[in-house]
């Protein structure tokens, strides 16, 4: 009800699940769209030597990764010396105000890469949902809530379930849009 007044955004800013980029990693690992020989500490190490952030900062919004996070992926994901050297060159020529973030995206036009990027995202999104709690699908939680018998949760665990809900939700939210990506990778660039 409060959404349809206009109290509640539909693209709320705040709403985000944050998480590093080894957490990504890892859960796309555990989802098996990475490797499992994949050494995630180096890796780590390229995408924090590139200047991204590692650390627990990058956010996942409902409409996908923000977008530090996506060019970060990009980075981790890299398959070869010249496409890091081009990536490098690129972050020279920003950090040296000769180039802007503008360019680092336009030069993201290999729609395999960003098919990649998605299908790993969508694989991690995916895991990090079922990982928030194992024991409960969001279909169960919403069930769960749906029930008026007030005896049946606490006003605290009722809370903590719409809270996991609201994260399980807001990851498969963005799950779907790099679904999507995969779909379309030329559109997902604009």
């Amino acid at each position: 009800m409060a959404k349809c007044y206009g109290f509640v955004p539909t693209n709320n800013p705040y709403d985000f699940e944050r998480v590093s980029m080894r957490g990504i990693l890892q859960a796309a690992m555990d989802a098996g769209a990475l490797l499992e020989t994949t050494d995630l500490s180096k890796v780590e190490n390229l995408v924090a030597a590139l200047g991204f952030d590692t650390t627990n900062n990058s956010r996942i919004l409902a409409t996908g990764p923000e977008e530090s996070l996506w060019m970060s992926l990009r980075a981790a994901l890299v398959t070869n010396d010249d496409e890091y050297e081009e990536l490098l060159e690129v972050l020279e020529a920003i950090e040296m105000d000769e180039a802007d973030d503008e360019d680092l995206w336009e030069m993201d036009n290999d729609a395999d890469n960003i098919v990649r990027r998605a299908k790993i995202a969508h694989a991690a999104f995916t895991a990090l949902e079922h990982g928030i709690s194992a024991k409960s699908t969001l279909e169960e939680d919403e069930e769960i809530l749906l029930q008026n018998d007030t005896t049946a949760l606490s006003c605290g665990s009722r809370l903590l379930v719409e809270l996991r809900s609201e994260r399980k939700r807001l990851l498969r939210s963005a799950s779907w849009r790099m679904a999507a990506v995969m779909g379309r990778p030329r559109e997902a660039r604009e």
